[in-house]
């Protein structure tokens, strides 16, 4: 049987969502679709807009039989990072036959062919010459690729695209038996202010969303019940920051001295999250990483928490198709399933750290939340269940 495979954030689930769910059942004859899915945290460097049980819900409510989820030094991680731990964890769990992932190109194998052409040495080595030049990893990835054909270019400048082609090189360099899948980005793209339609970008909700104006338009039959505003825990972030000292900074994940050492100056000398951000900010370093850098920081994930594949499976919810697809997961996964806070209790080494790390993440997640006391804990949480 095929069962397809989606990674995400949901950040909130919208009508883009809902459609490229539909249109992968469509695609697929109708298989079963597990999302793996971002918890509290998200790759932009950010609190999600709510809570994971919320979107969760939305995913089942939108289409997804199963959701999964990233621990957050993962969620946490560069594209590439990201990525590569998000098909590990799916290669991992023996039963999916697919990938499914929204693109601006919706070519597959344009697709291919590039995530290919950045194996190639000739590809390799223009992107060191373009680092070497001061720029950001992405930008140097993609002149290195317009180096070789501007077509190339010209798809990887794409966020969408992007994230896509890092799924590909995953799937390439672990030898995932997953067999890719890209749907047509429709309405909205990526990074768009303005709706168009019913399909609205994520990055547009979200800023709606924080500054008060009602999104429940764009979101599939379900509401937000309140919003997660990092601005509630900026004083905490930024007061914890400052007590650390230059050792601390280096032991960040993926980073070089020179930045580590950026971000540090910017700490001592600016007073908001937002001020260290664009004091930090460089044409080398984007805003994104940097922000991911410090809510690891402020998070206690350090360089080795995401270095090593997940080692443990957490469901989020399912529905009874799901339920269907989660007992074939424990026949044939070799990794601990999580189903209900108790067998986290039986993990060992850098497993059960993981999980205390992300225990410390919710609890500082809750503080961004307008009413922390009335939000469940990873002690607490239990899978969303649907029909």
């Amino acid at each position: 049987m095929s069962i397809t495979s989606i990674i995400a954030e949901y950040n909130p689930f919208h009508f883009g969502h809902k459609f490229h769910i539909e249109r992968t059942k469509t695609l697929s004859g109708g298989a079963p679709v597990v999302a793996v899915m971002s918890p509290n945290f998200v790759q932009r460097g950010d609190f999600a807009l709510v809570p994971k049980a919320v979107r969760t819900a939305a995913a089942l409510q939108g289409g997804c039989d199963l959701v999964l989820e990233l621990p957050t030094p993962y969620a946490l991680s560069s594209a590439g990072n990201f990525a590569a731990a998000a098909v590990g964890l799916i290669n991992s769990l023996s039963v999916c036959t697919h990938l499914s992932f929204g693109s601006e190109c919706a070519d597959i194998s344009l697709l291919q062919e590039v995530a290919r052409a950045l194996e190639t040495p000739e590809c390799k080595e223009r992107f060191r010459v373009h680092i070497d030049a001061g720029r950001s990893f992405a930008d140097a990835q993609g002149r290195a690729l317009g180096d070789i054909s501007p077509d190339f270019s010209a798809v990887y400048g794409a966020p969408n695209n992007l994230l896509g082609i890092a799924y590909l090189r995953a799937i390439q360099q672990q030898g995932a038996a997953l067999t890719p899948m890209t749907i047509a980005r429709e309405g909205a793209q990526h990074h768009d202010m303005l709706a168009a339609g019913t399909f609205a970008s994520a990055s547009a909700l979200r800023e709606k969303a924080l500054a008060g104006e009602d999104i429940s338009a764009y979101l599939p039959g379900y509401t937000l019940p309140f919003i997660a505003d990092a601005s509630r825990c900026d004083l905490a972030i930024v007061s914890y920051l400052k007590r650390l000292s230059k050792d601390d900074f280096a032991k960040l994940p993926d980073c070089a001295e020179g930045f580590s050492n950026r971000l540090f100056k910017a700490v001592q000398n600016e007073y908001t999250f937002k001020a260290i951000c664009s004091k930090a900010k460089t044409k080398r370093y984007a805003h994104a990483r940097i922000r991911r850098s410090l809510l690891c920081l402020y998070l206690g994930i350090d360089g080795n928490m995401a270095s090593l594949p997940v080692p443990y499976v957490r469901v989020l919810g399912f529905n009874a198709a799901g339920q269907q697809i989660l007992r074939q997961i424990k026949a044939h996964c070799p990794l601990p399933i999580l189903t209900k806070p108790a067998h986290a209790k039986k993990l060992t080494g850098c497993a059960r750290e993981l999980f205390d790390a992300e225990v410390l993440a919710t609890t500082l997640y809750q503080l961004a939340c307008p009413s922390p006391e009335n939000m469940r804990s990873e002690w607490q949480y239990t899978p969303v269940v649907m029909p």
